[in-house]
């Protein structure tokens, strides 16, 4: 059984770094203080180490989902109310008493977007309300649009 190589970054902490043909890339275990949950962030690795441009992106992050994360779950339960594979009595009885936080956990955070890319991550989220994943693109401006489709919701600082 082989060993997964291991990365330590000054704001990650320590990770392992993962590989599938040309592409490599980490995953940490980080605690994110706006949750005060656990949760996976994946980066790129160039020459063994976390880009700087990633790490400045983590940071960003934390500090704008701290103020906006109600946003972002507000918009994933109005996706879920178009979605068949959701629970809509649970979903609306969340949205009423204002505690969909307590139905979605945040678990991943994907840095890996690349500069050709409009967008600057994705975070996916697990709950109870339904039996699939979902996923939010956040976009290098922050705004927040409606979602497109029951599983990618878009959030792109205007709304």
């Amino acid at each position: 059984m082989a060993t997964a190589e291991q990365i330590s970054d000054p704001i990650l902490g320590e990770g392992a770094i993962d590989k599938a043909g040309n592409a490599t890339w980490a995953c940490f275990k980080k605690h994110f203080g706006p949750t005060e949950r656990s949760v996976l962030v994946l980066t790129s690795v160039n020459n063994g180490m976390v880009p700087e441009a990633q790490r400045a992106l983590y940071q960003e992050l934390e500090d704008w989902y701290a103020r906006s994360s109600s946003k972002v779950l507000l918009k994933i339960l109005g996706a879920m109310q178009w979605s068949t594979t959701a629970n809509l009595t649970a979903a609306r009885a969340a949205r009423l008493t204002h505690k969909i936080e307590d139905h979605l956990q945040l678990e991943v955070i994907n840095l890996r977007m690349g500069d050709r890319s409009d967008a600057k991550c994705v975070l996916r989220y697990k709950t109870d309300l339904d039996y699939c994943d979902w996923y939010v693109r956040i976009f290098k401006n922050y705004r927040i649009l409606r979602g497109f489709s029951p599983f990618l919701i878009a959030c792109a600082p205007w709304d």
